[in-house]
């Protein structure tokens, strides 16, 4: 019933909760506008509210929703076309593994203009004639982490003045065509340089707050009500767990946060149900989650397992890697530091 520290997939939509009035909200303003820039925190579930209900729902509304569409994924140093930013959207919407012939030179106009839908996959067929009876959907294009505009091949810098000319030309070619672009909030401002390009200067805009001790409770009771459902006072314990600050000094009193990070409680409550399935019993109880989801506990075997997953995968020192984190990642206050991601070194390991 929890996924876990991940994006939530589309057939996950009905394990995913807390966040009803944001897709309400998110899906009347992506209908009644044609640009909106969705913002929010990172790992506040961007993408999974995408996966799981907005792109359902707005196909539901009678919308042709395109493939999440991306900004990266290729280096402008391996690969030799006009624009790279351009190529990488168009590559991730191309469902079929046969590219076009000249997608390296290709137009985003060009390419949505010959962009079909058959056989359940979307592709590019530039000798597909639409018969005079087919109906054609308004459509939805929805590039995800668009904050990789700002942080990916930045060699590149200087295409990205096209990109955003190319996007404006879309919309001014489809007039029923509706871009939705989701952005870290930390990354807004690197986008004010480009406005100018797009209709409206992106002014259509929805921010999702982490989520609080409402949505939280909902997120953690939810997915479980019909398997094993929480005791009340249990849920209540385990929200409490999430939103304390440990202030790291012998003494001090901890605080209570405003919000809970989604990543914490997924990462908690996975673990929790891995303790529990086993066991035979009624409500999940206070006395379970004193025992099985402790927030530092889960926390720490979250970290661990994926230090030794990327040990394993990406072949770094497991030495290197935890000095990175301890001395790039985090301040010496403790708290999350940024480090700049370069196309071959980011914060001195290998991207």
């Amino acid at each position: 019933p929890y996924v876990g520290p991940r994006t939530f997939e589309p057939d996950e939509a009905h394990l995913f909760f807390g966040r009803t009035r944001e897709e309400r909200e998110l899906t009347a303003k992506i209908i009644s506008k044609r640009t909106v820039l969705f913002y929010a925190a990172s790992g506040a579930g961007k993408s999974s509210l995408f996966n799981t209900k907005i792109l359902p729902g707005l196909a539901q509304e009678g919308f042709e929703v395109l493939p999440v569409g991306s900004v990266s994924g290729h280096s402008g140093h391996d690969r030799t076309v006009d624009n790279i930013f351009i190529y990488n959207l168009i590559s991730s919407l191309q469902e079929e593994e046969n590219q076009p012939a000249n997608i390296a030179s290709m137009t985003l106009a060009e390419f949505l203009d010959h962009l079909i839908y058959e056989g359940e996959k979307f592709y590019y067929d530039d000798q597909y004639v639409f018969s005079p009876d087919e109906e054609l959907k308004p459509r939805i294009l929805v590039i995800d982490q668009f904050e990789q505009i700002l942080t990916t091949n930045s060699a590149f810098w200087q295409q990205r003045d096209e990109f955003f000319h190319q996007l404006g030309e879309v919309l001014a070619i489809d007039d029923q065509l509706r871009l939705v672009l989701g952005i870290r909030e930390d990354f807004v401002a690197g986008l004010d340089p480009y406005l100018h390009f797009l209709p409206g200067r992106l002014r259509d805009r929805y921010y999702m707050q982490p989520l609080d001790r409402r949505s939280a409770l909902e997120a953690i009771k939810s997915p479980v009500q019909n398997i094993r459902p929480f005791d009340d006072e249990a849920a209540e314990l385990l929200v409490d767990n999430l939103l304390t600050i440990d202030q790291g000094q012998e003494g001090d009193s901890a605080e209570i946060a405003q919000f809970v990070e989604l990543v914490q409680l997924q990462a908690v409550c996975y673990q929790m149900w891995e303790k529990l399935k086993g066991q035979s019993g009624g409500k999940i109880s206070k006395e379970d989650v004193q025992q099985y989801a402790d927030v530092d506990t889960a926390l720490i075997n979250f970290y661990e397992d994926t230090i030794a997953i990327t040990v394993a995968e990406a072949g770094v020192s497991e030495i290197d890697l935890r000095t990175w984190f301890e001395t790039d990642l985090v301040t010496e206050a403790g708290t999350r530091n940024m480090v700049y991601r370069g196309d071959d070194k980011t914060g001195g390991l290998d991207t």
